[in-house]
């Protein structure tokens, strides 16, 4: 469970400095769906994370 943990941060913070660097370059469609995606990935992870505490 833990590696998979790992994994999702990883996701998630990859899709949202991604976005936020499309965004700054001023591709708004590309940026919005990658942080987007990128958002939708830190929740699981917090999720999983809060799963993985209280075990």
């Amino acid at each position: 469970m833990r590696t998979l943990t790992y994994v999702l941060g990883a996701i998630a913070g990859f899709f949202t400095f991604g976005g936020i660097g499309l965004l700054y370059k001023g591709y708004q469609i590309e940026g919005g769906i990658t942080l987007l995606i990128g958002l939708l990935n830190l929740v699981q992870f917090i999720r999983f994370l809060k799963v993985d505490l209280e075990q």
